[in-house]
């Protein structure tokens, strides 16, 4: 139970977006809930994240603790045309971290009894003072401040702006993660610890290395992360990119799994590829 005069937040959300809201707001003297929908563990719900200056920021401000280095450095820029062929290489050092590393340290500095799993948000009622939460369980939970961090299809923004959508910017974004050690050497040789562009006309992809799964920035147990920007017209051509393998019509991403793996669309065709995530922006 919280002390009276100790104000208690909702966060609704428990992905990165409302683990860095909760730890700041810890950090401030606030009792935080964090309310998340998915009853099972997120263990790797992205990939690879430029590391910002604000995240080591808010790791120092509240006093978050990581065993690991957060991200890989890389050392230069390139920039390759559609062969494969280096048409520009500068220094650019930068450091590059994932999804479940950062997740993993925020978690790890949050109360496990104060993060709720399984939670699904279905209504908000509020009076002047209070924000009571209601969910689909039939508990509540009420505070002084209720904060929405679940995500592209919120609930909380559902309810606080009904009709508020989408506009669709006309290219989808491929992604996925290669084992260190599973990259063939021709390809290591060029990507290795450098952040790495290729252009072609209606497309674009990037690649750069990130921690292990475990949070590992060890040589051999790391990741190559890459991303494959590619458009689609609104219409069949987007609808398609956007159904599952069981014939589902997404709404704005397919998670790795259920997309069908030899539906992987190009301005020419449609090729296999390895499992993945898309986006849709």
């Amino acid at each position: 139970m919280k002390s009276p005069d100790v104000s208690k937040a909702l966060v609704i959300g428990g992905s990165l977006g409302g683990l860095f809201v909760a730890t700041a707001l810890r950090a401030i003297g606030w009792q935080v809930d964090v309310y998340e929908r998915s009853p099972a563990a997120m263990d790797s719900r992205g990939g690879g994240i430029v590391l910002q200056a604000d995240v080591l920021q808010h790791f120092r401000y509240a006093r978050i603790k990581h065993s690991n280095a957060l991200g890989v450095r890389s050392h230069d820029r390139l920039y390759l045309d559609r062969a494969g062929t280096v048409v520009h290489q500068e220094p650019m050092p930068q450091t590059q971290t994932s999804w479940n590393t950062l997740y993993n340290s925020l978690l790890s500095a949050f109360p496990a009894e104060h993060y709720h799993r399984g939670m699904k948000l279905v209504d908000l009622a509020q009076s002047e003072q209070r924000v009571t939460a209601i969910f689909e369980d039939g508990s509540c939970a009420d505070g002084e401040l209720l904060i929405g961090a679940d995500g592209a299809s919120s609930t909380v923004r559902s309810l606080v702006l009904p009709g508020a959508g989408y506009t669709y910017s006309g290219y989808v974004a491929w992604r996925g993660l290669v084992d260190e050690n599973r990259l063939p050497d021709f390809a290591k040789a060029e990507l290795y610890e450098d952040f790495v562009f290729q252009q072609a006309p209606e497309s674009l992809m990037l690649e750069y290395m990130v921690p292990g799964l475990n949070g590992s920035v060890n040589p051999g147990e790391r990741r190559f992360n890459w991303l494959w920007y590619l458009k689609a017209a609104q219409g069949p051509e987007l609808g398609a990119v956007l159904t599952d393998h069981e014939g589902r019509r997404r709404s704005h991403s397919i998670p790795p799994g259920p997309w069908p793996p030899s539906r992987m669309h190009t301005s020419e065709k449609w090729v296999n590829s390895m499992p993945t995530r898309h986006f849709v922006n």
